[in-house]
């Protein structure tokens, strides 16, 4: 995990949806606040009625924030 997390800075030049789960059991909102950290740029969508499987939770509503981001980049 830590050369995951090493690894992150590769990205912060690319542009960064977060589509973030508020129920999750697992990686709650502390995790989301930390990888807002890592990249500060992001787009941070935290959708409060979903939990960790956020992009089945997130449904069509999700889909499209994520169409609409790839196409805006």
């Amino acid at each position: 995990l830590v050369a995951v997390e090493e690894g992150l800075a590769n990205l912060r030049d690319k542009p960064v949806l977060i589509a973030w789960g508020a129920l999750d059991f697992c990686f709650t909102k502390a995790f989301m606040e930390r990888w807002k950290t890592f990249f500060p740029e992001a787009t941070v969508d935290c959708m409060e009625d979903c939990g960790h499987y956020v992009l089945e939770d997130g449904g069509p509503a999700l889909h499209q924030r994520i169409r609409a981001f790839l196409a805006a980049k």
